[in-house]
């Protein structure tokens, strides 16, 4: 599939300044296509990014499954964007005309307008479909076709939610995650004296880095930032002992979290570099 490129302009992260971080070794473990704005971000304000992608973002197997729906979205009224993502994997293909669109998360809302896709946004929608839910624009949906644009899999509420509301819902599965193989050996030697934070944005991103550091004790004590109560709550289950819940998983809000915790006024029992 023909995709377009991240628009001109595109947050990169290096012009955010918020704090002096004080050489905070923070482990960033999004897809390597969209790590480095936020990589940026942290060592523009003195911050140590380690990068340690714990999900690959592919196509599917099959585009021919997916592509068809795409083109016919116009029969849609209305179509929902689950990530940043779904975005970048379906903007090449879809037929938008006068269908209501919503998205999942800032991000996911920013990547639309870059693209002259202007979302309908809840106010203060936060990164869940709990939020977009809670919109009434998604109160009555009776007899309304929707079209939920997404990875492999993903939650089932917003979809069983919105047939419960009346809604026909249908799903185009544009890309798909999964974990990488990738050796943590050579990154767990080096955790204690180079990884201070650990920054998370799903909590398949969760399971895929005990995953792959073999639920490592070090890893669970070490302070996690999250972006949702559903992802601290997971977090909480599995193990770990500091979290910190972001406002959302854009560039400003996470390292809004990491400066109000490690930056300038930061706790006095965080260790100094």
């Amino acid at each position: 599939m023909t995709r377009l490129p991240l628009p001109p302009g595109e947050g990169r992260g290096e012009g955010i300044q918020q704090c002096n971080l004080h050489g905070l070794g923070v482990l960033i473990t999004r897809p390597p296509h969209q790590a480095l704005p936020l990589y940026e971000a942290i060592k523009s304000n003195s911050g140590k990014p380690v990068l340690f992608p714990t999900v690959e973002i592919t196509s599917p197997p099959d585009p021919a499954l997916y592509k068809q729906q795409l083109e016919n979205a116009a029969n849609y009224d209305d179509l929902i964007f689950i990530s940043p993502n779904a975005v970048t994997y379906a903007i090449a293909d879809i037929a938008i005309t006068r269908q209501r669109i919503f998205a999942i998360g800032g991000t996911t809302a920013n990547i639309l307008q870059q693209y002259h896709v202007q979302p309908l946004l809840p106010t203060g929608a936060k990164a869940d479909s709990e939020s977009l839910l809670a919109s009434p624009l998604l109160g009555d949906m009776q007899g309304r076709r929707v079209l939920i644009i997404r990875g492999n899999g993903g939650r089932a509420l917003l979809g069983d939610t919105l047939i419960k509301r009346g809604a026909l819902v249908d799903y185009a599965e544009v890309y798909q995650r999964r974990c990488p193989d990738i050796d943590a050996s050579l990154l767990l030697q080096k955790w204690p004296q180079e990884i201070d934070a650990v920054i998370v944005t799903s909590n398949a991103i969760i399971d895929n880095l005990l995953h792959l550091c073999h639920n490592n004790p070090v890893v669970l004590k070490t302070p996690l930032v999250v972006i949702s109560q559903r992802m601290l709550k997971h977090a909480q289950e599995r193990g770990f002992q500091q979290i910190q819940v972001a406002a959302g998983a854009a560039e400003p809000e996470l390292l809004d979290t990491l400066c109000h915790r490690w930056g300038d006024n930061r706790d006095a029992d965080v260790v100094q570099k």
